[in-house]
């Protein structure tokens, strides 16, 4: 499976160095801080953009690819990011965007017992090999608990405008058994399957807990597209998963994929067309303006006279300057006027 990258520049040796040495500081950190009673091994593989581990008694670490963690890590994955898990060598865990969960994995490779807890957000699990009697995988949130035995599927919590709570499991592949959890805290007995190809929804305020769908088929053209890449490449290991097809799949991805082309394109044109109306929308101001100073500019009248007799006027704004008449009163004589001279109150100029 080839791993995605940290998007940015390599902006040098000294930076490449400053990664390693950070890198070897954490490893160090984890290594000699793990707690005697932990056998699992659970890693980070790839990550895209920032992931923050929260750990008891050292607070918060900044997570990188290949980083190994404990069991009690308090994982957080910000805006526009995903990460990537594995547990032991069969467990695989996409953390999507804006999730918070904590993973307990006791025990050891062979007979495990793997607890997460999801906050918020949504992880996608894909269980490879059948637990043994002495294993558990469960997953809890703070409406449900999901316990399964090995199987592929995803498990998302929301809240509404009223913060009440939502979780949503949607079955791939095998079956997940669903309880619910009631608002004073006490586990429901009764249990839900949620079979392959389907998907449950269960919704919980201060007086209830209840199943606003028990079973329906999933939509695929609503799952999010990470997931969808993210069981493609499961289907491409062969592996089949009920109600869809690796074309099907392929199909999702690309109008998906086009779809997000689309809203980047309207959202660059719509912010050209905004840049575009602001510049037009200032030049208007700055004419309307220009417009203005001009109107309040004074007026002043300029009054050509000769041998005492109002030859013609003018009227110039202030600051301008007089033009000297085309025709000449007399054929000998001038203007006695300087006509580069700038106009600031009436004038009377005479032929001389």
């Amino acid at each position: 499976m080839e791993k995605k990258k940290f998007s940015g520049k390599v902006i040098g040796v000294a930076a490449v160095a400053a990664v390693a040495v950070c890198a070897i500081v954490i490893f160090l950190v984890l290594h000699f801080t793990k707690k005697d009673d932990s056998y699992r091994s659970i890693q980070i593989y790839e990550l895209n953009g920032t992931t923050t581990i929260e750990r008891e008694g050292i607070g918060e670490i900044e997570a990188v690819e290949n980083l190994y963690l404990e069991s009690g890590d308090r994982i957080i994955v910000g805006t526009d990011s995903t990460a990537r898990l594995k547990l032991d060598e069969d467990k695989y865990i996409l953390v999507e965007e804006n999730s918070i969960l904590t993973i307990v994995a006791e025990g050891n490779a062979t007979d495990s017992r793997t607890s997460i807890h999801l906050e918020e957000g949504a992880i996608t699990n894909e269980i490879q090999n059948k637990l043994n009697d002495n294993s558990t995988y469960n997953i809890t949130t703070p409406n449900s608990v999901m316990a399964v035995r090995g199987t592929i599927f995803r498990v998302e919590v929301y809240f509404d405008e009223k913060g009440e709570i939502y979780t949503k499991v949607s079955t791939f592949e095998g079956s997940v058994a669903s309880s619910l959890i009631l608002p004073d805290g006490t586990k429901q007995e009764e249990v839900l399957l949620v079979v392959g190809g389907k998907e449950s929804i269960i919704h919980m305020n201060e007086e209830i807990t209840e199943y606003l769908v028990e079973s329906a088929d999933i939509d695929y053209s609503q799952t999010p597209l990470e997931v969808l890449e993210f069981l493609k490449e499961i289907v491409e290991n062969g592996t089949e998963l009920p109600g869809v097809t690796l074309e099907k799949l392929d199909q999702f991805i690309e109008e998906l994929k086009s779809a997000e082309t689309e809203t980047e394109t309207e959202t660059e044109t719509e912010t050209e067309a905004e840049t575009e109306t602001e510049a037009e929308s200032e030049t208007e101001a700055e004419s309307e303006v220009e417009k203005q100073e001009e109107t309040e500019k004074k007026s002043f009248t300029v009054t050509f006279t000769y041998n005492g007799v109002v030859f013609g006027t003018q009227t110039v704004q202030e600051g301008g300057k007089a033009t000297k008449p085309s025709l000449a009163p007399a054929e000998s004589g001038a203007w006695d006027f300087d006509f580069s001279k700038a106009i600031t109150s009436d004038v009377t100029i005479e032929w001389k």
